[in-house]
């Protein structure tokens, strides 16, 4: 590590970060590049990842990384961490990966060090000699707690409304995000084994929630590896943006030829405001189904089933009948172009503690901007603080507006960004 750049910018200004505060939270002033807007100056704020060969790297609490010539600082300084959001409960990363963790349960998990790799595909193929596994199987990740948390270990999590908010990031692999399993998918794969596609990356993904108990390079090489004996590509989950977040594994992932393929927020509200929306909003909450068994209809209108049967279907049922408390939603399709035999709208909800986690919120074209995702939402929030939760999460592409919208006129607001990296 080199010392600190110290000097003068109009007299006034000092740059006073260094190579040595690599993993701070640091703000800085730099010249403008040609094109930029904004005017002279241009100002980052997000965690100081790198400083090689006169390049600074500063990844801001999106994920996105701004890179910068060393040459072009003009002011700079470390800063205390990003406080905490008004709008939603408190929390630190740790406690939401836990709980969003134990809402999206694989079908097969082996830990390595603090990290947890998840699958879910059918029939994965027997391990090769040389690299131990311990399995387990669903229910089996007991291990995996958080505080605010109950139940058995679980998995992953994400939530959207079709057409008005819905996630659309699953689906492991280059097909059909609906995918659930079967189609050609396994870059990496060893000789032998077949190759498949996971039912979404969020059970298809190592989730790294501390030290791997091996040096880097070798914990990536045992994750690429344990991927491809079943057939699948490697991926990574990550987080930025909140005290705690994975800055520096982020960089050390493109480092090692690891790249971010999507990036989605999750976001938090206090949960009574979910259950009771106001006037006019939600009306149809009557209206909707609780069940704790998800039949044939909800699976049809599910996007990342398309009406699947068969084994595949199997797959997406255990992957989301799992979770400490697991509800799901649906809405009858009364008008007369509805769909036979599948809901207006379908919800589910998990409840962890003082946590409702919401995913697959999603309503058929023909039954959009009737309130019913808001219907679904209330409903199943109402469930859950009788349950005893008293605060919500839920997964949303940042780039998706119409669920951005949504989500914050229920007082939902970022608590970080979550990546997916492949290798």
């Amino acid at each position: 590590m080199g010392s600190a750049v110290e000097f003068a910018a109009m007299g006034r200004l000092e740059v006073r970060v260094s190579p040595d505060d690599v993993g701070k939270r640091v703000s800085i002033r730099r010249l403008a590049e040609a094109g930029e807007s904004g005017g002279r100056f241009t100002d980052t704020v997000g965690i100081l990842t790198s400083w090689d060969d006169g390049v600074v790297v500063v990844t801001r609490r999106s994920g996105e990384q701004v890179r910068m010539a060393e040459s072009s600082l003009v002011a700079g300084k470390v800063v205390p961490a990003a406080p905490a959001r008004r709008r939603g409960p408190s929390a630190s990363y740790g406690e939401l990966a836990h709980v969003t963790a134990r809402a999206w349960q694989p079908l097969e998990s082996e830990r390595l060090g603090e990290w947890l790799l998840r699958a879910a595909v059918q029939d994965a193929p027997d391990a090769t000699p040389g690299v131990p596994e311990q399995r387990s199987t669903h229910g089996a990740l007991a291990g995996v707690t958080g505080a605010g948390a109950s139940g058995a270990g679980r998995e992953g999590a994400g939530t959207g409304s079709t057409g008005a908010a819905d996630e659309g990031l699953e689906g492991t692999g280059t097909g059909d995000a609906g995918t659930a399993g079967g189609s050609p998918e396994g870059t990496g794969s060893v000789p032998g084994a077949p190759r498949r596609t996971g039912f979404t990356r969020r059970a298809n993904s190592a989730l790294p929630l501390g030290d791997p108990g091996v040096p880097l390079p070798e914990a990536l090489a045992r994750v690429h590896a344990w991927y491809a004996r079943r057939g699948l590509p490697a991926y990574i989950q990550t987080a930025t943006g909140a005290e705690g977040t994975q800055e520096l594994l982020c960089a050390e992932l493109e480092a090692h030829g690891w790249r971010r393929e999507v990036t989605a927020e999750l976001q938090t509200a206090p949960l009574v405001p979910v259950a009771d929306p106001p006037a006019g909003r939600g009306a149809g909450a009557d209206r909707v189904h609780l069940s704790r068994e998800i039949d044939d209809g909800w699976l049809r209108r599910y996007h990342r089933t398309g009406g699947a049967a068969g084994p595949d279907a199997d797959v997406v049922r255990a992957v989301l009948a799992a979770g400490p408390s697991v509800w799901f939603a649906s809405v009858r399709d009364e008008g007369p172009d509805g769909e036979p035999g599948a809901p207006a709208a379908i919800g589910r909800c998990v409840v962890d503690g003082r946590w409702a986690g919401f995913m697959a919120v999603e309503v058929a074209p023909q039954a959009r901007r009737r309130g019913l995702a808001t219907a679904v939402m209330a409903a199943l929030a109402r469930r859950a603080l009788d349950e005893g939760a008293s605060a919500a999460w839920l997964q949303v592409e940042a780039e998706n507006t119409a669920a951005q919208t949504l989500y914050r006129s229920m007082g939902f607001d970022v608590h970080h960004s979550y990546h997916h990296y492949r290798r």
